[in-house]
């Protein structure tokens, strides 16, 4: 298997970068790429650190305009060679076994296109807070209709075959945020969505998240709109008549 690794930057910390990195660099399972896509940052460590990067094998950084997540990532997997991805933001860190049992768990399960991981929280120095056990289905239907109430499925613990994109397409442009809920509604559709039940991954929670910024209440309204769109898009292919009762499609936030 030739796991090609994405991660969009903008203006990272300089060691969380560097963390993240060197996580995909110490994997158990051998990488085939790591493809950085630095989306227009202006962050002096960011920038330093991404040009260290950039005479590392394996590595490529593509640089682009700041337009958002969602086009960063997606030029990353218009770049990969490889027939798997495995996203990782730039400050969250894998374990070091995390592509190594997630393959494991692709090839005893021939077939499976999607997998996602259990994974825990860390602080800003990288000290762990508390583990988080996600959802498992059985099949795409009941994935389908719990996601309309809760999102699963970390976009930092996924691997996705590559004929995924192909199938479905890429991530919408037209979500600045929330774009991953989309995408794994967009994914259940069609595809089902299989948990590998170990924490492979850690997810930081610092305060230089957008979630976290001096202007969170704009940023809320608009991660609550985007959200509900996606989940218009979750109920009308998994819906019933009391979520269409509780979550009215195509109302105004």
């Amino acid at each position: 298997m030739k796991i090609s690794v994405v991660m969009p930057v903008f203006n990272t910390k300089a060691n969380y970068l560097h963390e993240s990195v060197l996580n995909i660099f110490t994997q158990t399972y051998p990488i085939h790429e790591i493809i950085i896509v630095n989306d227009g940052s202006t962050l002096d460590e960011t920038l330093i650190e991404l040009d260290r990067m950039r005479n590392l094998p394996l590595v490529r950084v593509i640089d682009q305009e700041n337009k958002n997540m969602a086009h960063a990532t997606n030029t990353g997997i218009q770049n990969m060679t490889g027939d798997w991805c495995a996203f990782c933001s730039s400050d969250d860190r894998w374990f070091l076994n995390k592509i190594e049992e997630q393959t494991k768990f692709i090839e005893s399960n021939p077939g499976i296109k999607v997998v996602y991981c259990d994974w825990e929280f860390i602080n800003n120095e990288g000290f762990s807070l508390r583990a988080y056990r996600e959802p498992e289905f059985k099949n795409r239907f009941k994935a389908g209709k719990h996601i309309i109430r809760a999102y699963f499925g970390n976009w930092s613990g996924m691997m996705i075959h590559k004929s995924v994109f192909d199938d479905i397409g890429l991530f919408n442009e037209n979500y600045p945020t929330r774009g991953d809920y989309e995408f794994n509604i967009r994914i259940l559709i069609k595809y089902m969505m299989y948990r590998v039940p170990k924490i492979l991954l850690q997810y930081r929670i610092h305060p230089d998240q957008v979630t976290s910024s001096k202007d969170l209440g704009t940023r809320s309204f608009e991660a609550k709109k985007y959200c509900e769109m996606a989940r218009d898009l979750a109920i009308k292919h998994f819906g019933d008549d009391e979520d269409r009762k509780q979550f009215p499609l195509g109302r105004k936030i």
